[in-house]
């Protein structure tokens, strides 16, 4: 079976569709955090917050790695670690 080549407006709309927002992933699998002030509810609530800053301990730790190749040769290398200790400056003075 053939298939049969989709129209440019199409292709843009299916490529939209398929782009993901990460953060309203992330939110949508931690779940709510801010406490409403139900015992019930806060409980729950605070499991996700836990979860949240697991996640961002993991995720400041690869941006920790990844600034370590600030110096590097590599061009790729470089860049990418510079973006990451850039970050981390930026993140450090926002304390």
């Amino acid at each position: 079976m053939e298939r049969t080549r989709m129209t440019s407006g199409a292709e843009e709309e299916v490529k939209k569709a398929a782009e993901i927002d990460v953060l309203a992933v992330v939110r949508k699998l931690i779940g709510p955090v801010d406490p409403v002030g139900e015992t019930h509810t806060d409980d729950a609530r605070y499991t996700n917050l836990k979860n949240l800053a697991e996640l961002v301990s993991a995720l400041v730790d690869d941006m920790d790695r990844v600034a370590m190749h600030h110096d590097r040769p590599e061009a790729s290398m470089r860049q990418a670690g510079g973006f990451a200790s850039a970050f981390m400056t930026i993140l450090r003075n926002e304390e």
